[in-house]
């Protein structure tokens, strides 16, 4: 397993280049047969291929569910990109049970998931309730990060900030590996297809009814 880890990250480490959609596809399935939560199929090369625009996702079983309260980031999601990320700890995966490694969450695939997002101890209405979220797990290599980070993109105005606040996810699909892109604009734009991906997916039978989980409002 440490070496389909380590494969992996030499695949979608800063840069990463791949010869074929294939070659990427069957580089992925190996590296996640091993991993927790995510299950490498027949079909996981299909979805490597497609690529951009594709709405096909894996299932994350069983679900995640983490928690943790709201840290100060880079303060590049606001200010850079127009997308208001929260930040987590990364030692929530290991705490969630989910990190099969080490406390650093090294033993999780990096890359971008999707589920369900609340703030259990919120008071005021607006930032009440439960809401779909896109999250990446990794080194955000455009930024070329030196620590891992978690977080979640919450599709929701708040219209407040809630550092401190205690946040609970339920993580249910994965989307896509991390991946480096050649400008800020195309960064966004796939980060916004993401979102448009996550939308879709939890709207899907097996998954909608997750956002009344009694583990999301604590």
């Amino acid at each position: 397993m440490a070496l389909a880890l380590a494969q992996l990250r030499v695949a979608l480490g800063v840069g990463w280049l791949a010869t074929s959609a294939s070659e990427l596809g069957s580089c992925m399935l190996r590296c996640l047969a091993g991993v927790t939560g995510v299950r490498a199929v027949s079909g996981f090369a299909r979805m490597a291929a497609a690529g951009a625009g594709s709405d096909e996702v894996r299932a994350v079983e069983p679900h995640w569910l983490l928690k943790g309260t709201v840290i100060q980031g880079f303060g590049r999601g606001s200010k850079e990109l127009g997308i208001p990320t929260a930040n987590l700890d990364a030692k929530c995966l290991s705490e969630a049970g989910v990190d099969d490694n080490n406390s650093s969450g090294e033993g999780v695939v990096s890359g971008i998931y999707c589920g369900f997002a609340c703030l259990p101890r919120a008071t005021e209405e607006r930032s009440k309730g439960v809401h779909p979220m896109v999250m990446s797990i990794g080194w955000n290599p455009f930024y070329k990060n030196k620590e891992r980070t978690v977080e979640p993109w919450i599709l929701h105005d708040y219209g407040t900030d809630f550092h401190g606040e205690e946040l609970r996810l339920l993580v249910c699909c994965y989307i896509r590996p991390e991946q480096n892109f050649t400008s800020l604009e195309a960064l966004v734009e796939r980060i916004h297809e993401d979102a448009r991906v996550t939308k879709v997916t939890l709207e899907r039978e097996e998954y909608k009814d997750l956002a009344g989980h009694t583990f999301l409002r604590g």
